[in-house]
């Protein structure tokens, strides 16, 4: 790749309402350590010598909570956080799949790229549109190695060299330009004429580029689950060293109030070895048991925002919680798998050792960033007790939308995008309407004599019915049985419940 001089474009020129990627491809010629590997998430990649990838996924929530208090975008944090680390020296895309974070960084970096590109602003996909075949071939020589490492089933090497000539042939022979210029080819066509795989790659190349696909890349589902890598062969970089506290009992256990104690003197001392510091957070602590029965098992103990284990000492209070979760259903399931047999109610461990798995390293100036202020109490509080609670939390904003159940949309924990316009009618809707909403309504028979006050009148995209009086929905607060419920009554009369009042 090109030494990178004479930047392109500046992340400080992005605007800040733009879709959100989970990916990032970093090109450094420095020798990456531990400390700056993982300096953006624990999910990385090492894709060739030079180039790494990252799945932003594990801490997405975490970074736009951070970037939300000095009033910056993720990708401008990002950048404070790379420069920290490799001052300009470096390149980095962003999009919603690797494979564009690769394709696009083998362009820009022909052309001397550096600094930080998000693929959804509008100047960039302009120029991802136009990219010639070369980055696209380069990078597939890379991926075939990737595949052969790891053994992907249905995958023949041979075959996709010798299909990738056929493809280049028939592109030269044709004079396309580059991908964007056969875009209209359907998946299946390359399939059967290119191999599978061809196909799949032809898939992640536009994926989420046009149309819907958009609004799907940025949905709150890509957040809290790992996204579809539609089979890219991601192969984990895993730190040189764990940090790992072991712990030989006197006697067997299975009581959570005796279990508990020994595990804060563990944390503790994780706390005190020197070979990690209090700038690294927590995604996973691996927790190896040893069963009674001298069987061994892995607990995950998973936070859903970087967690920092030092800054929770010296209760450690969050950690605790989530050991407790996965303890108990460990025990549930033990239990259920040998419901033949007569086991005591929770199974003795004889011995176990607590592990610090998936990190994220922090420099200094981050630190002093997201170390809490009085103002920052809330998005501190929430991300504690994301990590304390058994489930996700959810958050929601207003959409400006006729129908009432499409009038709200999921939102990133502590990312708020003003509208582009008033959107006073809908929050002052959003008064009057319950927290919970049925996924369908729910036919019902409203008693002539049932209490019931009329909130509003909705007329639910009328311009896409035949029939314009079938839009129209008369919203009630309606007791039934004690409880109040939320209902519409329509043009023919007909009630229907749509939600509850808590």
């Amino acid at each position: 790749m090109s030494s990178l001089e004479n930047p392109v474009s500046s992340i400080k020129s992005q605007a800040s309402n733009i879709q959100h990627p989970v990916f990032a491809a970093l090109y450094c010629r420095e020798e990456l350590t531990d400390d700056t590997v993982f300096c953006l998430t624990p999910w990385v990649m090492q894709w060739s010598e030079d180039i790494w990838l990252f799945d932003i996924t594990p801490c997405k929530t975490f970074w736009h909570m951070q970037a939300g208090k000095t009033n910056k975008n993720i990708y401008e944090l990002f950048s404070e956080v790379l420069e920290e680390y490799f001052g300009t020296d470096y390149l980095c895309v962003l999009a919603c799949h690797p494979w564009q974070c690769l394709i696009f960084l083998d362009y820009l970096g022909g052309i001397n790229a550096r600094g930080v590109y998000l693929l959804s602003e509008n100047e960039n996909r302009q120029r991802y549109e136009v990219i010639p075949w070369e980055p696209w071939f380069n990078s597939l020589s890379v991926l075939s190695r990737h595949c052969v490492h790891l053994k992907m089933k249905g995958f023949d090497e041979s075959l996709l060299r010798s299909k990738q000539g056929q493809l280049r042939r028939f592109v030269e022979r044709m004079n396309l330009a580059g991908p964007f210029a056969l875009k209209q080819a359907e998946n299946a066509a390359i399939k059967r004429r290119f191999s599978g795989w061809m196909g799949q790659v032809w898939t992640w190349t536009f994926k989420g580029i046009f149309t819907e696909d958009i609004a799907n890349c940025n949905s709150l589902s890509l957040i809290d689950q790992k996204i579809s890598l539609d089979q890219f062969p991601w192969i984990p970089f895993n730190a040189n060293h764990h940090p790992s506290v072991q712990r030989l009992l006197e006697y067997p256990v299975n009581q959570w109030d005796v279990i508990e104690p020994l595990l804060v003197d563990d944390f503790t001392k994780l706390c005190g070895l020197g070979e990690w510091s209090n700038r690294e957070y927590v995604n996973v602590i691996q927790w190896d048991v040893m069963l009674y029965s001298l069987r061994s098992l892995t607990i995950d103990i998973s936070f859903r925002n970087p967690y920092s284990l030092h800054r929770d000492a010296p209760e450690f209070t969050t950690v605790l919680y989530q050991a407790y979760y996965a303890y108990v259903d460990l025990m549930e399931s033990l239990k259920a798998r040998d419901d033949d047999l007569d086991l005591p109610e929770d199974i003795p461990l004889i011995s176990w050792s607590v592990v610090i798995k998936d990190r994220l390293f922090l420099p200094d100036n981050i630190m002093e960033l997201i170390c809490v202020k009085e103002n920052d109490i809330d998005i501190e509080r929430i991300l504690t007790l994301q990590n304390k609670l058994p489930h996700h939390l959810e958050a929601y904003t207003l959409k400006p939308d006729f129908c009432p159940e499409l009038s709200f949309q999921d939102e990133i924990i502590g990312h708020v995008a003003e509208p582009g316009f008033s959107i006073e009618q809908w929050r002052e809707a959003a008064f009057t309407r319950p927290l919970f909403f049925y996924k369908h309504p729910v036919p019902f028979t409203c008693s002539a004599g049932s209490h019931r006050i009329f909130l509003e009148r909705t007329s639910q995209n009328w311009w896409q019915s035949d029939d314009l009086m079938a839009a129209i929905r008369d919203y009630y607060v309606v007791e039934e049985d004690g409880k109040l419920i939320w209902a519409f009554r329509d043009h023919s009369g007909s009630w229907y419940k749509h939600g509850v009042y808590s």
